[in-house]
């Protein structure tokens, strides 16, 4: 098998032969050259495919006498550019993993205010929103709980709610600033 420095680029478009010298000779480096910063095996393909098409136009404009070389020194160059890109931004997975909330942020005062608000929709759908929402049932076990013949007839009612507390907030023009304290 021939290595790339033996072989020059014969045209503008690759033939398979060719591509498949240039990925499985080079690709290799690439991919190890980006893995050893941090990247991805997608970010390899990316910056591979990017420095093949910079090789194309740069054949265009002169003779490249090691392509291997070539490719290799753009694909730096494009992940060095990405890295400093991607850099200025804050992966927020990290940073979320790095923080710790503590309990008392879910604070009473904020239930309080949204149960008090729910207390105006009724007793009746208090409780079945309250066994939704915060308790986490399902729609059966609130029909079994709240004596309903049917799921459907829970379902229906737990709509007929929401659609009360709807009217609420639109007819006081309330926002989400109102149920905090």
């Amino acid at each position: 098998m021939e290595t790339m420095n033996d072989i020059q680029i014969r045209a503008v478009h690759l033939d398979d032969a060719l591509y498949t010298a240039l990925y499985d000779e080079v690709f290799p480096v690439i991919a190890s050259i980006i893995s050893r910063q941090g990247g991805s095996r997608i970010d390899a393909e990316d910056i591979f495919q990017d420095a093949l098409i910079a090789l194309l136009d740069g054949h265009q404009r002169t003779t490249i006498q090691d392509p291997v070389r070539y490719l290799v020194g753009i694909a730096k160059h494009l992940w060095l550019r990405k890295a400093r890109t991607n850099a200025r931004f804050l992966k927020l997975d990290d940073y979320e993993r790095s923080l710790t909330i503590p309990d008392e942020l879910a604070s009473e005062a904020e239930t309080s205010a949204l149960i008090r608000f729910l207390q105006r929709a009724g007793g009746k759908c208090m409780d079945l929103l309250t066994d939704f929402y915060f308790a986490g049932r399902s729609i059966a076990e609130i029909a079994a709980r709240h004596g309903f013949a049917t799921i459907h007839s829970a379902s229906v009612q737990k709509h007929k709610c929401l659609v009360k507390i709807r009217n609420i907030v639109k007819e006081k023009q309330l926002r989400h600033e109102d149920f905090m304290e």
